[in-house]
């Protein structure tokens, strides 16, 4: 047995040196004194040059010490924090130095009216505060150049997909109507059919027109919402009104009667003034460009107010309540359907005046008959059909005074 032992390992012994070996790297020994850890270490500079610039004494800066290009670049950082802090720093140096406007308004309106469809809330109305103290600082005149890009953006919030942005739109539009209301006036036809659409959709089936939206996804009613946005339209349509000087043409058409006093002398003209007033005749009695472009002006407006008719008797036929009892003889509403129909009454009212101007402008349109013969019936039945209205509010007290 141990003989057999011994031969066995013997033969294992033999077996492993016939096994090819493969040749390993043999770690290379560290010589004596160099195992030792390095503490040394090399230092490069990072230099950024826009630090490196100085700001010159004149330059006026926010108190982060940045000038109004920095302030720019920095709208644009994916940090709504950074945006907002930018926004206050322009604002900063607008409050204390006017006359920065001067060299970078076209820079400033152009970065901050961007801001205004942006998705933070805080962000919007801060530079909704920029844009009031820009067009309260600059004369309108210099702002001409640059309103197109403002009422883009206005146009561009009030059809926005995010209601949030649409309502601070109409935030916008108060700033405009504020401090430029005639250059917003010019582009009433432009802003009108924004107004449509944030109240209105066109139907999407065979029939034409409009119908009336309702958003379920809103923190705020419909009545409420469509009581803002018409509170909006007659605030515009006033400015437009005011800047086509509307009152003053009926103030000068209506005052033609004279009144003679025997007992005092009297001074009367001796020329009618349309006979001593200018009278451009076109060559070969043609049709002037003026007055192709009002017949088109009447047709716009014509049509739109087709539309926003149609529309205000919608609204208040979904707020109004169900037809009153013959013992009531007052029609109860809320707080909400009452500012409504405050609202569309004054709406209606402006638009009966531009409708009697345009149809003083251009007779041949027969715009106020059409708009009687169109609108005196259902204005009777919607609404003169129930009035007197009263509130809830009034109610709840009467019948806390009988109690």
């Amino acid at each position: 047995m141990h003989k057999t032992g011994a031969t066995r390992h013997k033969k294992f012994l033999k077996a492993e040196k016939s096994k090819t070996k493969l040749k390993g790297k043999k770690d290379p020994e560290l010589p004596k004194g160099t195992n030792v850890t390095k503490t040394n270490f090399k230092v490069k500079k990072i230099v950024i040059k826009e630090q490196l610039k100085k700001h010159t004494f004149s330059e006026p800066l926010s108190t982060r010490k940045l000038n109004v290009k920095e302030l720019l670049s920095r709208l644009n950082h994916f940090n709504a924090t950074s945006r907002t802090d930018a926004l206050d720093g322009i604002k900063e140096i607008i409050s204390s130095n006017p006359d920065i406007l001067e060299q970078s308004m076209g820079p400033v309106i152009q970065g901050v009216s961007a801001l205004v469809l942006n998705i933070e809330k805080a962000v919007r109305h801060s530079a909704l505060k920029v844009l009031h103290l820009v067009l309260s600082n600059v004369q309108a005149e210099k702002i001409e150049p640059f309103f197109d890009i403002m009422s883009t953006y206005l146009r561009s919030a009030m059809t926005h997909i995010d209601n949030r942005i649409q309502e601070d739109s109409l935030l916008f539009l108060d700033i405009l109507l504020l401090c430029v209301p005639e250059k917003a006036a010019q582009d009433f036809f432009k802003v009108i059919p924004n107004f449509l659409d944030m109240i209105s959709k066109l139907r999407t089936d065979a029939k034409p027109g409009r119908t009336l939206t309702i958003n379920m996804n809103s923190q705020m009613t419909s009545v409420k919402w469509r009581v803002k946005v018409l509170n909006r339209l007659k605030e515009f349509l006033q400015k437009f009104a005011a800047c086509n000087k509307i009152s003053t043409l009926e103030n000068i058409e209506t005052s033609k009667t004279i009144v003679v006093n025997k007992d005092s002398s009297n001074y009367f003209s001796l020329f009618n003034p349309i006979y001593t007033s200018t009278c451009h005749v076109s060559c070969f009695s043609a049709k002037s460009t003026e007055s192709m472009l009002e017949s088109d002006e009447v047709e716009k407006f014509s049509e739109y107010v087709d539309t926003l008719m149609t529309l205000l008797f919608e609204t208040w036929l979904e707020a109004s309540p169900n037809a009153q009892s013959d013992s009531n003889m007052e029609t109860v509403v809320t707080e909400d359907a009452a500012l409504l129909l405050k609202h569309s009454l004054e709406v209606i009212s402006i638009i009966w005046e531009l409708v009697k101007y345009y149809n003083k402008r251009t007779p041949s349109s027969k715009l106020e008959k059409q708009f009687c013969q169109k609108y005196k019936s259902p204005f009777a039945k919607n609404i003169c059909s129930s009035f007197p209205y009263v509130t809830n509010v009034r109610s709840k007290q009467e019948q806390f005074q009988t109690d």
